[in-house]
């Protein structure tokens, strides 16, 4: 069941990075970042209030600090990204963001299986090989700390939504989503004047990333809370795989040898964890 769901939960995740990703070239990437929380929020607050009881105070502050983790990952990536180089960046804040859950599980009393270990370390290098973009004709800083704070943030926001549970459905998405979009509004703020046919297209596009980043967060809330924190953000954290693919068949962009190696790698990772 772990590795149906947090499959599924990765698939919708490096989807909605897609969506994300095709909005971003039509408006400021602060912007799309803002709506793409703002809107998943609003996604996990209709589903809580239809489904859900009225979360705890328990379920509340695991929320908030899930969301400010969520801000922090994405103000980190952006950083990195406009700053450094991207293949150094984003293989970085990959490895930490996955390698982190797997220290908390065990911290947590999980105790995995032999096979499903040798899953686990097999889908931390996928994982990193997946999301290497090649930047080598950047010249400047690499950014090696920023997507060192983008991967402690996206481990603390697997560990967050892990210890909300679940309870109480979708509500500690709801709140991680919302929260970060509060954090990030001053920023997108900033950006408020673009408008046009392009900028309401990108609205569309961050809402339905918003949408599927919603499910997504569900989906790996109940991975994690049945069968463990530590492999359900494994194989969640295999979803930059989810998002070169689509790239691959829909835009044509080039697939690199080391993200289809990372691509096999990741298959294998899965199986084994599902084993």
């Amino acid at each position: 069941m772990i590795a149906l769901l947090a499959t599924i939960s990765a698939a919708l995740y490096g989807f909605s990075d897609f969506v994300a990703a095709v909005a971003i070239r039509r408006s400021y990437n602060q912007l799309v970042a803002f709506y793409v929380s703002f809107f998943g929020g609003l996604t996990g607050l209709t589903l809580g209030l239809l489904f859900s009881p009225l979360p705890s105070h328990h379920v509340v502050g695991w929320g908030v600090f899930s969301g400010t983790c969520s801000a922090i990952l994405s103000l980190a990536l952006f950083r990195g990204f406009e700053r450094g180089r991207i293949g150094v960046v984003a293989p970085i804040c990959a490895v930490v963001g996955s390698a982190l859950p797997v220290v908390f599980g065990v911290l947590l009393g999980e105790r995995p299986s032999a096979l499903a270990w040798v899953g686990v370390a097999l889908g931390i290098p996928a994982t990193a090989m997946v999301s290497a973009i090649d930047s080598s004709r950047h010249d400047g800083p690499s950014g090696a700390a920023d997507g060192l704070v983008a991967g402690v943030a996206l481990g603390g926001l697997y560990l967050g939504l892990q210890r909300a549970g679940t309870g109480y459905g979708s509500w500690p998405v709801a709140l991680e989503l919302l929260v970060a979009a509060a954090i990030l509004a001053p920023v997108a703020w900033r950006r408020r004047d673009r408008t046009g046919s392009q900028f309401r297209r990108a609205l569309l596009e961050s809402a339905l990333s918003g949408a599927l980043a919603a499910f997504a967060g569900a989906l790996f809330l109940f991975a994690a809370h049945r069968d463990g924190l530590a492999l359900a953000a494994v194989i969640v954290s295999l979803f930059p795989a989810f998002t070169v693919l689509p790239a691959w068949l829909f835009l044509h962009e080039h697939l690199r040898r080391i993200q289809v190696a990372g691509l096999a790698l990741a298959l294998a990772a899965v199986a084994l964890i599902a084993s």
